[in-house]
């Protein structure tokens, strides 16, 4: 008799309309130094942007949560044709946004990269982990947990 899985048990069952692709080989991928910049330039216009329209408090913490959400997808970017990823990004998006609306975040304004970046890196990890959880629950143990890229571009010979 083999375990209950109830994410594999939905799919089969044709809840989710959509067919589940196969398993990644690793569901999380080891980014670069330029994908991170680009996140951190996203996350630098999400807090001016949010800054300027609900207070300086509150863009500080728009701008870490965009960078550690878009960071935990762009970790997790093997899991990209999963359904039940891209539901589980959108719950936590939700609780990020909720997060945001219902607490006063008015004492995040003087906050600074140093007292910052710890809770973002926390904040990442919790999601990482919801992820790898989540995947678990519908694969089981991958082969292995990170994947390195593939080299862009050939190596020139001579």
């Amino acid at each position: 008799m083999s375990a209950f899985h109830p994410f594999r048990t939905l799919a089969k069952r044709a809840i989710l309309p959509i067919e589940m692709a196969g398993a990644p080989a690793s569901p999380f991928y080891a980014p670069s130094r330029w994908e991170g910049v680009v996140i951190g330039l996203v996350a630098l216009v999400a807090y001016f942007t949010f800054a300027h329209i609900l207070g300086e408090g509150r863009g500080t913490i728009v701008g870490a949560f965009v960078c550690s959400l878009a960071l935990a997808v762009r970790i997790s970017w093997p899991l990209r044709r999963q359904v039940w990823f891209w539901l589980t990004i959108g719950v936590l998006a939700a609780l990020h946004i909720v997060a945001v609306t219902l607490f006063n975040w008015s004492f995040a304004g003087q906050w600074q990269g140093p007292i910052l970046i710890p809770f973002g890196i926390a904040d990442t990890l919790i999601m990482l982990v919801i992820i790898y959880v989540v995947f678990r629950s519908v694969y089981g143990v991958p082969d292995r947990l990170v994947t390195t890229p593939e080299p862009r571009y050939a190596q020139d010979g001579d």
